[in-house]
């Protein structure tokens, strides 16, 4: 499985459990299937190998300094997306929050877009 295929299969569980309500764990596999379509960016560009491995801090770094400020290749939103993302999926998985439909569904759709980006660079 390659790491976009793998964003998109866990995009596909936030979705499902965005319609079963488990609010915190959608943003939560949205922030993953975000996490595995920068890794796959990364690899499309040769900034990275299949199968390296990331900690979340040097990924959201060397996705930013490489993708978004060296070769422009991702829209500075992304990277900011990316970085929210993260944060709201921390409060989602160490936090007691509540989080809304709302919120859960912008951040399903911030890697939904995400993703759309990182298919763009196949091309």
């Amino acid at each position: 499985m390659s790491s976009l295929a793998k964003a998109e299969s866990i995009l596909g569980a936030a979705k499902v459990c965005l319609q079963a309500d488990y609010y915190d764990s959608a943003i939560s596999r949205a922030y993953y299937a975000m996490f595995w379509a920068a890794i796959a960016a990364l690899e499309l560009t040769g900034v990275a190998k299949a199968g390296e491995t990331w900690s979340h801090g040097g990924l959201a770094s060397t996705f930013g300094l490489e993708l978004i400020k060296r070769r422009r290749l991702i829209p500075k939103l992304m990277g900011r997306r990316l970085r929210d993302a993260y944060a709201l999926r921390t409060e989602a998985d160490y936090k007691l929050v509540r989080f809304s439909y709302k919120q859960a569904q912008r951040v399903v759709n911030w890697a939904s877009e995400f993703i759309d980006q990182v298919r763009r660079l196949r091309k």
